[in-house]
């Protein structure tokens, strides 16, 4: 009995932490370092409802099976939309499609075949890489040049960059944003006689246990501050655009993150309404699966995503996402 009482207390707390956080974070959103980074993981406050509820089931507890309506809630607010059936896009029928691809390639991979094999089995029309080094660019537009004979890169040399793909005309290109982003560059595609702009991004990383445990929360808060600011930059960006606009990015945030919230102002997050299951595209250390949805590939109303899927590790820590649209006027 005791042990039960235990458990049971244990079962009681695990809801009010839950709506504890709920508070903080509508209070204060990444704007508390440690908070911040509780956000980005969100996803996995949820993990204690597979031991609560099977436990106040056995022990015939229902006040506190119903006690865990909250978390059951938060969960479905948040993650819900991942798990619906996907539906048949009926809009946008009889017009121009795309397919789109955003891929983290990591600096350090050199397995050009994984990835040369995952475009041609995926034949996006345009793809937006990142971390791309001189070495591999010069590579892999000579090898892609038939395929894809428009690139836009950033022109400034750096140790990796970000490099834009396509089968269509590329007419314009900028890396000049009203506040500016390190990685990022607009596009004008013209698709079918459709323009549409295309913004590539690879937006501030956390990588906040490479850093010195005094410095830990100093760099952690102006990670989260610098990828909120690239994020509404963005953000102003995509809203200036008067044509359709797709953001093919790492950004580096999940979807419990304010970063996330600014974007989501402007443009449609595409995997939700048009792929199913949690959509993780990022490694962490040595696991061989994905454990974070760091990916996106966003959109503007005149674009309709109608499917979306996460493919294979390339030689990556993080996975390619696919996108496949329409235009919707």
């Amino acid at each position: 009995m005791h042990k039960h009482r235990i458990l049971i207390g244990l079962g009681w707390a695990y809801p009010f932490l839950i709506g504890l956080w709920l508070l903080l974070r509508a209070v204060f959103f990444d704007h508390l370092w440690w908070l911040a980074l509780i956000n980005t993981v969100a996803l996995y406050l949820f993990l204690p409802l597979v031991i609560v509820v099977p436990l106040a089931l056995w022990l015939r507890a229902w006040p506190l099976l119903l006690a865990q309506s909250l978390p059951g809630l938060a969960f479905v607010y948040f993650f819900g939309a991942l798990f619906m059936p996907v539906p048949t896009v009926l809009g946008g029928q009889g017009h121009a499609q795309l397919t789109a691809m955003t891929l983290n390639m990591l600096w350090s991979n050199e397995d050009d075949a994984a990835i040369l094999a995952a475009i041609q089995q995926a034949n996006p029309d345009l793809i937006g890489l990142q971390e791309v080094t001189p070495d591999t660019e010069e590579r892999l537009t000579r090898q892609l040049a038939t395929a894809y004979p428009y690139v836009a890169a950033d022109p400034i040399r750096r140790f990796h960059n970000i490099l834009l793909l396509s089968r269509w005309p590329i007419t314009a290109v900028s890396t000049s944003f009203q506040t500016p982003i390190e990685r990022a560059l607009q596009a004008t595609v013209l698709v079918n006689e459709h323009a549409v702009t295309v913004f590539v991004a690879h937006l501030t990383p956390s990588n906040v246990l490479m850093y010195p445990s005094d410095e830990f929360a100093t760099y952690t808060d102006n990670c989260y501050s610098e990828r909120l600011r690239e994020a509404q930059s963005l953000a102003q960006a995509i809203r200036s655009s008067t044509n359709p606009a797709l953001l093919l990015c790492d950004c580096n945030f999940t979807s419990t993150s304010e970063a996330y919230a600014a974007l989501q102002t402007v443009a449609l997050d595409s995997f939700p309404g048009a792929g199913w299951g949690f959509g993780h595209t990022a490694q962490v250390a040595e696991l061989p699966f994905p454990l974070l949805r760091i990916d996106y590939i966003w959109h503007t109303a005149k674009l309709v995503a109608r499917r979306a899927t996460v493919e294979p590790a390339v030689g990556s820590d993080h996975w390619p996402l696919i996108v496949e649209l329409g235009f919707g006027f």
